[in-house]
């Protein structure tokens, strides 16, 4: 029982995270460059984790602390995937217009690379979740009718409306996301990998089962602090042609301190919405909410944590609708029962994709204690 309301109170993290980060994107980015607001949304972060990191390292009684030597190539092998995510993911929604259906298909399905990276990389660590089996095939095909039915109105509006649409930035723009993608999805399976291989080797070497809420805030401590100074260090980034805006270091730094100055309302001469400091709370408590929901659920299985970002769709499409976002009319489209009809479905396909992944340990474990009593019996 209270491994499902762990995974229930993740679960509402990253949806609720996902909604308020995703949603509110639009109206900020009136008045902010999506990569500099990224790296100061990074900075608070860490400057909200930090004190508890401390509190916890130094007054939380932890028999056996990691050592930073032992786990410092793991580390930085997450804070580079995670840094180059970002440097594409923000980089390529202010450079190119990409169709808001495009970018729901691109977002709903990291689960497609989730599945095979982490059999790659856990093979030896975790359960081997069969795609194959029954129940994953329903969950998937349940899931893709779940978000088209959100595409469909939306795909309908964009070859109906006259839309201008430049196919070659399309293309340009998929192939960022699908980067992009692929970026994210490690770093949360390395973040699970670190995770299980730390509860294995105390358990192997000292017998021991250490409270794991110590090592999530112990590598969100250390692979934020690499990432802020990976992402810092790359900002000239945002220069590079098609890649970036910026056309020199002067306009990085210009951008930054208008950024800076909107956002703490000492100068609101070009800023289009006086509430950018109130968008940019809210986006930073989703991006926070987003992110403990996500490494929460990964410690368990990154592939769910990925699959829960597909019920995030209809949430932030229904916050999209109540919000005054007036470029993406087609949005409006949509209407609230197909949204819900979507939420449900999507929920459904989880909830069975989870019943697969019990299934499939239950098996294993049950084959294990044959096998040990096959050989305890010879």
């Amino acid at each position: 029982m209270v491994k499902i309301w762990k995974y229930v109170i993740g679960s509402l993290s990253i949806i609720i995270g996902n909604g308020m980060h995703y949603s509110i994107m639009p109206l900020l980015y009136y008045d902010v460059h999506p990569y500099f607001f990224m790296v100061g949304s990074i900075i608070t972060f860490f400057i909200i984790m930090s004190p508890l990191y401390f509190i916890i390292e130094y007054f939380g009684y932890y028999k056996y602390p990691p050592n930073l030597k032992d786990y410092y190539k793991e580390i930085l092998i997450i804070s580079l995937c995670k840094t180059l995510y970002s440097i594409l993911f923000f980089n390529n929604i202010i450079l190119y217009k990409t169709p808001i259906c495009i970018i729901i298909i691109l977002f709903s399905y990291p689960i497609i690379y989730s599945i095979p990276l982490r059999k790659l990389i856990l093979n030896k660590i975790f359960t081997k979740f069969n795609i194959c089996h029954i129940e994953s095939i329903l969950s998937l095909s349940l899931s893709t009718i779940g978000i088209l039915c959100i595409i469909i109105p939306l795909l309908y509006d964009l070859l109906h409306n006259d839309n201008i649409i430049n196919g070659n930035y399309i293309i340009l723009s998929i192939g960022i996301s699908i980067l992009a993608n692929i970026n994210y999805v490690l770093y949360n399976i390395l973040q699970e990998k670190y995770l299980k291989n730390r509860k294995q080797t105390l358990w192997r070497m000292y017998n021991f089962n250490q409270n794991i809420m110590y090592d999530i805030f112990y590598i969100i401590y250390w692979t934020t602090l690499f990432e802020i100074c990976m992402l810092i260090l790359v900002i000239w980034v945002t220069c590079i042609p098609y890649f970036g805006d910026m056309k020199s270091v002067y306009d990085i730094i210009h951008e930054i301190n208008q950024n800076i100055l909107c956002i703490s309302h000492i100068n609101l001469d070009n800023c289009h919405d006086k509430y950018s400091f109130i968008y940019s709370i809210i986006y930073i408590i989703g991006y926070i909410l987003s992110y403990i929901g996500h490494i929460n659920i990964n410690k368990y299985s990154t592939n769910l944590s990925m699959y829960i970002n597909t019920l995030s769709i209809p949430f932030i499409v229904f916050l999209i609708k109540i919000l005054p976002i007036n470029y993406l009319g087609n949005i409006h489209n949509v209407e609230y029962w197909v949204i819900l009809i979507s939420f449900l479905i999507c929920l459904l396909s989880i909830l069975l994709w989870k019943y697969g992944e019990i299934k499939s340990n239950n098996i294993k474990y049950n084959n294990l204690n044959s096998n040990y009593s096959i050989m305890t019996d010879v």
